[in-house]
């Protein structure tokens, strides 16, 4: 568990900016995020802060960030994680001027596929993301790979986009690179990139300009799957059955709940 604290990756990219700069202020490790049972392994965060500009936080396991200020550009929330929510959080898109683009793209999700079941992946709950000047942000992008490996499986959900300036949205929201996007087929509306209830600049997001198999979730499966923090965290869509259901090992959030000062009804 961490609270009230800031973390900052200092790394600074050298003019051009070509090259890896991964800098993570967290990575939060599992081991191999395909074993029989990585949602035994959690982190939590309340009231901190994260700083850098590619990969800001890595997770595997399952993760809650609760209140948190998170800021940076490339892919700057991934990892393997089961189920990281992040909810009531406010994400900044930077511009580094060391880079050629300007393009911030929020989340990489490789959601493991466990024992049939794929969790909620990659969520962002509740929350507020900004763009600053002449920068562009994405939802997401495909993280390629192998097909079964892993679902780019993501989901953003009552956020409000605000553009500083010239700063926007990308064109079709989420971002194809090469390679293919991995959702299930005949069923992308519980495994693939996902929206609901977000805003761009105090107007509703326009559903015509999504990416295509993005799906914008009715009220009825927001109501049963992604309305709140245990229904994200702890229930897995199951392949073959086509149904929800219970993760294999619950995650008890009163304690932190507690500790964060916040309500034990996280609905809507």
């Amino acid at each position: 568990m961490l609270k009230n604290i800031a973390l900052k990756n200092t790394t600074q990219r050298v003019p051009p900016g070509s090259g890896n700069w991964q800098a993570e202020s967290l990575f939060f490790a599992n081991g191999n995020p395909t074993n029989a049972n990585p949602r035994g392994r959690t982190v939590a965060a309340y009231n901190s802060s994260f700083f850098s500009h590619q990969d800001t936080i890595q997770t595997t396991g399952r993760a809650w960030f609760y209140r948190c200020y998170i800021a940076g550009d490339v892919d700057y929330i991934w990892g393997a994680s089961v189920a990281a929510l992040f909810e009531n959080c406010e994400l900044v898109s930077v511009k580094d001027p060391n880079r050629s683009t300007r393009d911030a793209v929020v989340f990489v999700s490789r959601t493991p596929a466990i024992a049939g079941t794929v969790g909620k992946g990659y969520v962002l709950f509740n929350s507020k993301v900004t763009t600053m000047d002449n920068a562009l942000t994405w939802f997401g992008r495909n993280a390629g790979g192998t097909a079964g490996a892993f679902y780019d499986q993501a989901a953003v959900i009552n956020t409000d986009f605000l553009n500083e300036d010239t700063g926007a949205i990308g064109g079709t929201v989420w971002r194809l690179d090469s390679g293919r996007y991995w959702f299930l087929e005949g069923a992308n509306e519980h495994v693939g990139w996902k929206v609901f209830g977000n805003t761009v600049d105090g107007e509703p997001q326009p559903a015509g300009n999504l990416l295509a198999n993005t799906t914008v979730m009715d009220e009825s499966l927001v109501n049963s799957e992604y309305n709140g923090r245990r229904a994200i965290l702890n229930r897995v869509f199951h392949i073959e059955s086509g149904v929800y259901v219970p993760a294999d090992a619950e995650w008890d959030l009163n304690e932190l709940e507690r500790a964060f000062g916040a309500s034990l009804d996280a609905s809507r």
